[in-house]
């Protein structure tokens, strides 16, 4: 397991936790970057057919988000974790 994959393993119980599924739910006020980032995210939940898009980390300058999907070549449940710098997917333990 790489170290971007040990960060997703390490998030899942903080994404399960989670009640923020909006940036106003994190944020007061927030930069338009914010919200094509968050674009991004719900874009990447719809293509994957996800399900419970929530932000995980956040401060005043990046945020974290997750959320789990159904890989349809082997019917596991998965769990995408995405960050400023990458995406990885892992299966949910």
């Amino acid at each position: 397991m790489n170290r971007q994959q040990k960060m997703a393993l390490s998030n899942i119980k903080a994404w399960s936790n989670s009640r923020a599924s909006q940036l106003h739910d994190v944020y007061g006020r927030y930069s338009y970057n914010k919200i094509r980032a968050f674009e991004y995210c719900k874009e990447l939940c719809y293509q994957y057919n996800g399900t419970m898009l929530k932000i995980i980390n956040h401060n005043t300058f990046i945020f974290t988000a997750g959320f789990q999907y159904i890989d349809l070549d082997t019917g596991v449940i998965k769990f995408m974790f995405i960050t400023p710098s990458y995406n990885v997917s892992i299966d949910m333990q």
